[in-house]
């Protein structure tokens, strides 16, 4: 190639630290791929996980999986996303027993119940406080009385000291009501778990500045 036919050299460009333009933009970013998130097996062995989709402005779904990844199925309908903002930590978004799915939803963080297997429209549990100042978190089925017993992070009365309990929900009951507070006083609670008789409750929690 000739000296003449050469292409020109790129101008540089003077800018302020950070402002300069990048090919890399934020789209291309955020729509790199899924990520995955909580799991959960059911009696038969069906693996559930929570799978967040850049193309759906990051919607979260539960994920159904089948005997191979053809067959995975969506559990959550298109105008619901699956994410707790509970303690600022997350998870435990949701919980999975025989035909039944509970979730948080993102827009209210209301919970709600599911039919897995004959797919159907949500129904909430918990009351609609206007705002999404009440989350839940982490929740387990208790088959012995029908219920479903959970965390929950309420900030009705203050947004920056939210009250932490653990409380149960009756799943048997079409009313709507407010959940019953099982344990209470301490600052943070986690992990409630029932034995295998559905006896007991074992949880962690600690109250500041003691994290024990």
């Amino acid at each position: 190639m000739s000296a003449s036919s050469a292409p020109p050299p790129q101008q540089k460009l003077t800018a302020p630290y950070g402002s300069w333009s990048s090919p890399i933009t934020s789209d291309i970013v955020s729509g790199a791929g899924k990520t995955l998130g909580g799991t959960a097996v059911d009696s038969l062995g069906h693996l559930f996980w929570l799978e967040s989709r850049p193309t759906e402005s990051g919607r979260s779904v539960i994920v159904r999986g089948g005997a191979d990844e053809d067959e995975a199925s969506d559990i959550t309908p298109i105008d619901f996303s699956v994410r707790t903002v509970a303690q600022d930590y997350g998870g435990g978004d949701f919980s999975v027993s025989g035909d039944t799915v509970i979730f948080s939803n993102y827009k209210d963080q209301r919970l709600y119940k599911q039919s897995i297997r004959s797919p159907s429209s949500p129904v909430a549990l918990t009351p609609d406080y206007g705002e999404p100042l009440v989350c839940y978190a982490d929740g387990v089925f208790d088959k012995r009385f029908n219920r479903y017993v959970t965390i929950r992070e309420d900030r009705r009365e203050s947004s920056k000291n939210s009250v932490a309990t653990i409380v149960s929900l009756e799943l048997n009951d079409e009313t709507i009501r407010d959940p019953i507070v099982l344990v209470g006083g301490n600052d943070f609670y986690a992990f409630p778990r029932l034995d295998h008789e559905g006896k007991r409750i074992a949880w962690i929690e600690w109250s500041h500045p003691n994290m024990l």
